[in-house]
């Protein structure tokens, strides 16, 4: 008999556990996550000028932003491919700062926008 699996459902806190792991509030102006998460439906591409140069995209999913960093840049041919490695969760503040500059290598957002979500999880 074949058994349906159920995705165990975590809440924003704990899904930004590991993003809050791997930095020091301390030494960065990156946003801890702070802020009481909403449900929404927006997304955020991001160029990141980091070790190497690359772009994130970012979900607002479930309260926090789902994220992947994306070797190449945007564009405008659908045949194109891009690998999209997943990342850990951000928080939503990550995706509505207008202004990243405090970001080292993050000058601000390329696109922001809403999605409609058709149907069913995500991820």
């Amino acid at each position: 008999m074949a058994r349906a699996t159920k995705a165990k459902a975590t809440s924003a806190e704990e899904r930004l556990a590991k993003y809050r792991e791997k930095r020091d509030f301390a030494r960065t102006a990156e946003p801890s996550g702070a802020s009481e998460p909403t449900s929404g439906n927006g997304f955020v591409v991001q160029k990141h000028a980091a070790t190497r140069l690359h772009y994130d995209f970012r979900l607002e999913l479930d309260g926090t932003l789902v994220s992947w960093a994306v070797t190449r840049g945007p564009s405008a041919n659908p045949d194109d491919k891009r690998l999209a490695v997943r990342t850990e969760d951000h928080p939503l503040d990550y995706g509505r700062l207008r202004d990243l500059a405090h970001f080292a290598g993050l000058p601000g957002a390329l696109l922001e926008h809403v999605y409609q979500r058709l149907r069913g999880p995500l991820c």
